[in-house]
């Protein structure tokens, strides 16, 4: 009788590994839940192949969203845990969320700049005709924080250009203080070669890396301010004419779905960015019920899949 009970022990246990190690093996790199599981789940073992999904469906675990993210992650500072990871940790070019790391080195580095007079310089005339522009031209004369906000907005590759002509003197002197910037925020995966996120070479990130800048900008309550306007006037002056900025973000157009959706979403703000090495990007910060998510979503196929992937993904964490 020992040895017959010894056998069945044994064949329990081997069945519950076996279970333990497909559910490990299928989910553990896709994503992190903290949800507590149920406490009265009964397996019941048959001679049929074990199904991952319905054994995460008899959990009570639901299974996040297909996506077309390349590269996606949820992080929430609050509790510095990931509920999401999906090539995560790759090394991929960034597009324009490059300007969430110009930013906040000119509102960390130079906080009592913000309404120094900026002339703009004839860098600006090298950008490529494709690059994104807030419409500032060589000789005119803006604020940095006018510029932060048609650097961040309209993602203007010329703001971005003046800005760090204006404040270090050249392109190559800011991108440096960016890299060490990367280096003191511990983003060992992150490396700049200019201040636009146009494709170069050396110039990269991860999901990870950007998740946890995003959400150390968010702290600075003017980085947080800017990109959570979807609207922004610049008034006339001798030196420029008017400019209206709207910000790329759909979650901040009421006249969109996305925009809609978001009285639910929580999305607060969130930087864009889009070439053709990198891809449609995402990196945005959402609150719901006194928690903050950040989200990242790079290398999507089409323009508005970056905010219906944010949008599927938080609801997901959200019911998880």
């Amino acid at each position: 009788m020992n040895s017959i009970r010894n056998r069945m022990i044994i064949s329990a246990v081997v069945i519950f590994t076996l279970v333990g190690s497909i559910f490990i093996g299928v989910f553990a790199e896709k994503f992190q839940t903290t949800s507590v599981l149920p406490h009265a789940v009964v397996a019941t073992a048959t001679s049929q192949t074990v199904n991952p999904a319905q054994l995460l469906q008899n959990l009570h675990i639901s299974l996040p969203p297909a996506i077309t993210a390349t590269n996606a992650y949820i992080y929430t500072p609050n509790g510095g845990d990931f509920q999401y990871a999906d090539n995560a940790n790759q090394e991929v070019a960034m597009a324009s969320t490059t300007k969430v790391m110009t930013a906040l080195v000119a509102i960390y580095d130079f906080p009592g700049n913000l309404d120094k007079p900026i002339t703009v310089s004839n860098e600006v005339s090298l950008l490529p005709a494709d690059a994104s522009r807030m419409g500032c031209l060589p000789g005119q004369v803006y604020t940095l924080r006018q510029l932060l906000y048609g650097m961040m907005l309209p993602s203007g590759d010329d703001a971005a250009v003046a800005i760090a002509d204006g404040l270090m003197g050249s392109q190559s002197a800011y991108v440096s203080l960016m890299n060490r910037f990367a280096v003191a925020l511990g983003l060992y995966h992150t490396h700049y070669s200019n201040t636009t996120g146009l494709d170069a070479s050396n110039h990269y990130t991860t999901a990870e890396d950007l998740a946890h800048l995003t959400a150390y900008a968010m702290t600075f309550p003017l980085f947080q301010s800017i990109v959570g306007t979807e609207f922004y006037y610049i008034p006339s002056t001798a030196s420029h004419p008017s400019l209206l900025l709207q910000s790329l973000n759909k979650f901040l157009d009421s006249t969109t779905p996305f925009g809609k959706a978001n009285p639910t979403l929580g999305v607060i703000g969130g930087k864009t960015g889009f070439t053709g090495n990198a891809g449609y990007c995402f990196t945005s910060a959402a609150m719901h019920n006194g928690v903050e998510y950040i989200v990242v979503v790079l290398g999507e196929p089409v323009y508005d899949a970056r905010f219906q992937d944010t949008e599927d993904l938080l609801q997901w964490v959200y019911s998880s």
